[in-house]
């Protein structure tokens, strides 16, 4: 049964996880959820039930970590705590953390985005110093995926690629799509452009930089795949910085439709949201509250209105979200 995992930045810089649950709830089970942390409504059905955060332990970090299912475990990177530079990652099987590693020779401005693509991860970031330039690096796991108790842990494959003629503010925002990888970023020198960038099949085979007309973007993009369609959700631009509000545009049978306001939902802090797909609804993660802690989710879908809850009261940053187990 597959869950929702989140992790994010507790108070003070430490790496935080909860997970939660959609799903139909047969009476047989209702033992084993109960001992996991999560709440009956009845019987039968359970929803929207978080456990309790838990403290990720010897993981410290800024800004908003990237979570992705690779195997048997979760991997979850993050810029290092206070105004480091550094690249770490640490992994999970669902049981027990295998500790924080950095990643040598890698240095990142903001945030990591990472996605799996076949049997490696890629991850990408803006470098060290506000440098302005995309980056992406690939791991692997060390001696695949096909030992009967693989350790996990990850090894570089080649070295660091510099992604050319891409200019790029804040943290970019990956997505595997139709079979290849799409790199939304803010443009160049804060512009509050929204670009991208194509890898053909996850190559080193780079499409030339491209805006999607229309959009004001402040901050990161946060990408999903959702019914087929790509969707790119971010805090939007206004001339009055109050009320902050979400907007989308989505790309569609070769083709980006107009941009749309996320309705219902108010934002009160300026950072990008985090998405996710999960049995046909979208989950939308983001800061709120009257302290601008709180860790809010939207639950949008096309047969109701939206549905806002509130997951957390102590959170420094949105969340990286990923489901677990993959399938």
């Amino acid at each position: 049964m597959r869950r929702i995992q989140l992790y994010y930045q507790g108070t003070p810089d430490v790496l935080t996880s909860l997970s939660g649950i959609q799903e139909p709830w047969p009476a047989a089970l209702q033992a084993e959820e109960e001992l996991l942390g999560l709440t009956a409504r009845d019987t039968h059905v359970v929803t929207r039930e978080w456990n309790a955060p838990k403290t990720v332990p010897n993981t410290n970090l800024s800004g908003t970590p990237s979570a992705v299912v690779l195997g048997p475990f979760i991997y979850v990177f993050h810029t290092g705590r206070g105004r480091s530079t550094s690249l770490w990652y640490n992994r999970t099987n669902g049981i027990q953390w295998k500790g924080d590693v950095r990643l040598s020779g890698i240095g990142i401005t903001g945030s990591p985005s990472a996605v799996v693509y076949g049997d490696k991860i890629h991850v990408f970031y803006q470098g060290e110093n506000r440098s302005g330039t995309l980056y992406r690096s690939i791991f692997q796991v060390k001696g695949g995926l096909t030992w009967t108790n693989p350790t996990g842990e990850l090894e570089q494959v080649g070295s660091e690629e510099e992604i050319d003629n891409v200019g790029i503010s804040h943290s970019p925002g990956a997505v595997v799509y139709l079979n290849d990888i799409w790199v939304f970023h803010h443009g160049a020198n804060n512009c509050n452009e929204l670009w991208y960038t194509v890898s053909d099949a996850g190559t080193s085979t780079w499409s030339t930089d491209r805006q999607c007309a229309g959009v004001s973007i402040a901050g990161s993009p946060a990408p999903v795949v959702y019914d087929s369609s790509l969707y790119i959700y971010y805090l939007a631009d206004t001339a009055s910085p109050d009320p902050m509000k979400f907007e989308c545009v989505d790309y569609f049978a070769k083709s980006w439709t107009g941009v749309a306001s996320v309705a219902g939902v108010t934002p009160t802090v300026a950072t990008a949201p985090t998405v996710l797909s999960k049995d046909g609804e979208l989950y939308l993660f983001y800061l709120g509250g009257s302290r601008n802690t709180a860790l809010q989710c939207c639950t949008l879908s096309e047969t109701g209105n939206p549905s806002i809850s509130v997951i957390d009261s102590g959170v420094m940053s949105t969340p990286g979200v990923v489901l677990f187990p993959a399938s």
